[in-house]
């Protein structure tokens, strides 16, 4: 039965279903970031991925992670918001309890006993789920979850054979059925175009990172290093270089792949907090601190400066500048706050729940930020869980060596009702290295090499992790992340691979298929049958050189839109020419043989065009070298004959 006409019969039919939200409403409400927060939206459009726009709790939990309770409270929380909003009438519950009911005016419910997914089912209102799909169009695309049927998978995955065999190409469908938790086989037996698509949008989404390794690749680039930074100095603008630690491609995506996230009913922490560390008032000053605890903000200095601090800002050194941009601009609400009471210890933990303020009637202190305090008047020490780093006496700067789940944990101490849980990431994120085999492996990997290996990642039994020479961190390779590298074997033999690589890849081979262009209906061009003389091109470089050096079926593809003798002519003579010239550096009678030529009675037929030559009506004398008999030259006029094809195979 269709839920958008009648709600079913197995759902509960009383009269909280029929509480009317109209779609523009509802659309309204979502951009509302005082009805809908993060979590509720993101809780929501999954709902909206399940068959039908229902699910229990528990699913919702498999997809997202966290627990399923943790649902429970963040939809009744919500639909609380939106029926105070609304000003709808309460309902009690069903047994008659005291209890006040919200959750009817996002869903319909029903117990569901006929699987093990929790035993309650919520389904979104159509009204919702439609103010959904307008707002919203990344619906389309599955919850990634990093699930799969066929097993866990390969973290880490080279394919690799020779040019044109479409590796660059399968890497498209490689991470899309990693991120949507597919089969492989499933993915390929669609529309290209629509899980490019896909794989555009999971791109844009942090989810996949791409990049090509080359010559001058190196560790900086790669994972971390330092690098100059030219800032205008003073009025005089003269240019003064300094150096600042700069994370690579890869560190910053395996930062983003392990961003954990946090979770809270009672708190307004949002998800990826930061962790502040704030000074009030200065050595022995009471006051301020005591003010602040009493009226629920933090406040700082600096009266005497402009209200809005920018980069430009002149008359201030940069450390006071860094300061209080770092108040203004860079701490967010839903944020951290640890109070300092010494180098190692802090006496209070906050969060951060209102924009910055200038108070301009404050003598000393006009800067200023609401807080809701979680637990004051606290002797905690923090040097273990700062790495044991002492704090800094600066005003505000974030406390980046503090995980948040260490700061959750500091939290639960003293509120034992688990308020505050960490939502570890589940989506998998799939990075990936065109030509991996043209970097100097040793150089770009570094220690990364033992720690991209599967069974090192974070979280597994042997996890490893390194110190990095550069920042000093330490740093893991999470389990969530996927490497799929690509290698041409014309380039690099993988009996060349560094061994260290070897060892740590699976590599799937990929080579010519003349199947593929079957597949597109490239067969029959002037009656040339395409697939029988790819085949035989293949056969004869097999034979004379070797299969690493074959040619893909990639160079073909394009006759399924064009399928022209001119284009055919337009790839042999840019592409398959120039390649069998650098395969067999240049000696054409073999390239003859390739093409057939070798054996075709006519000389206008030949690719290849061979014409006899007297080296002593050449040189003067009497050389005494083996001099050759024959020159060759490219002929241009076989290439726009269909005869000159047909006599290959």
């Amino acid at each position: 039965m269709n839920f958008q006409d009648k709600i079913d019969d197995n759902y509960p039919k009383y009269y909280d279903y029929k509480v009317n939200i109209s779609k523009e409403q509802w659309k309204d409400l979502l951009q509302d970031s005082s009805i809908f927060n993060e979590q509720n939206i993101e809780h929501m459009k999954c709902l909206y991925s399940f068959d039908n726009h229902a699910a229990t709790c528990k699913e919702v939990s498999e997809k997202l992670g966290g627990t399923a309770n943790y649902y429970v409270g963040l939809a009744n929380g919500l639909a609380k918001r939106i029926v105070t909003k609304l000003e709808i009438e309460k309902l009690p519950t069903r047994d008659g309890s005291d209890s006040d009911v919200y959750w009817y005016v996002l869903f319909y419910g029903q117990n569901v006993t006929d699987r093990n997914r929790g035993s309650f089912e919520w389904k979104l209102k159509p009204s919702l789920a439609d103010a959904l799909k307008e707002l919203y169009p990344d619906l389309e695309y599955p919850v990634p979850t990093g699930g799969n049927a066929m097993g866990e998978r390969d973290k880490n995955m080279i394919l690799y054979g020779p040019p044109g065999t479409g590796k660059t190409y399968n890497t498209v469908m490689y991470a899309v059925s990693i991120i949507e938790g597919r089969s492989l086989e499933e993915v390929q037996s669609e529309d290209y175009s629509a899980v490019l698509k896909r794989y555009t949008f999971y791109e844009s989404q942090g989810l996949i990172a791409f990049t090509t390794f080359h010559q001058s690749y190196g560790y900086e680039e790669f994972f971390e290093g330092i690098k100059p930074v030219i800032r205008p100095q003073g009025e005089e603008a003269s240019l003064d270089i300094q150096y600042e630690y700069a994370d690579g491609v890869f560190k910053r995506f395996c930062n983003k792949a392990k961003e954990v996230k946090v979770q809270s009913s009672k708190y307004p922490i949002r998800k990826t907090p930061v962790i502040w560390n704030v000074l009030l008032g200065g050595t022995g000053e009471t006051e301020l601190k005591e003010d602040c605890f009493e009226n629920n903000y933090i406040k700082i200095g600096w009266a005497n400066v402009a209200e809005k601090v920018t980069e430009e800002t002149e008359n201030i050194n940069d450390l006071h500048k860094r300061i209080l941009l770092n108040f203004q601009d860079e701490m967010q609400e839903g944020d951290l706050v640890f109070i300092q009471k010494s180098n190692t210890s802090i006496d209070a933990i906050g969060v951060i729940t209102g924009p910055y303020e200038f108070d301009p009637v404050s003598d000393r202190y006009p800067r200023t930020r609401k807080v809701e305090w979680i637990e004051l008047n606290i002797d905690e020490n923090v040097y273990e869980l700062n790495k044991q780093t002492k704090l800094d006496r600066k005003t505000v700067y974030p406390l980046r060596k503090i995980e948040l789940e260490k700061a959750t944990a500091l939290i639960d101490k003293y509120n034992q009702n688990n308020e505050v849980v960490i939502q570890e990431n589940r989506k998998p994120y799939v990075f990936i290295i065109d030509e991996i085999n043209r970097g100097n492996i040793s150089k770009v990997f570094g220690e990364l090499i033992t720690l991209i290996e599967q069974t090192k990642r974070l979280g597994k039994e042997e996890a490893a992790s390194a110190i990095l020479p550069y920042t000093g961190e330490e740093f893991g390779v999470p389990n969530n992340v996927y490497i799929i590298g690509t290698m041409n074997t014309a380039d690099r033999s993988i009996a060349l691979m560094d061994t260290a690589l070897r060892r740590r890849f699976q590599f799937t081979e990929m080579m010519p298929d003349e199947n593929v262009l079957k597949t597109l209906n490239i067969q029959d061009i002037k009656g040339i049958d395409v697939p029988k003389m790819f085949k035989t091109i293949n056969e004869r470089i097999e034979y004379l050189y070797d299969r690493e050096h074959t040619i893909g079926h990639a160079y073909f593809t394009s006759l399924a839109k064009d399928p022209s003798l001119n284009n055919l002519a337009r790839i042999f003579m840019n592409a398959i020419i120039p390649l069998l010239q650098e395969y067999f550096y240049e000696d054409y009678r073999i390239i003859q043989l390739v093409l057939g030529d070798n054996a075709k009675g006519n000389p206008e037929n030949k690719f290849i065009l061979d014409t006899d030559i007297n080296g002593r009506n050449v040189f003067k004398g009497n050389p005494d070298i083996d001099l050759p008999e024959k020159k060759y030259s490219i002929q241009t006029e076989a290439f726009y004959k269909a005869e000159s094809y047909k006599l290959i195979y």
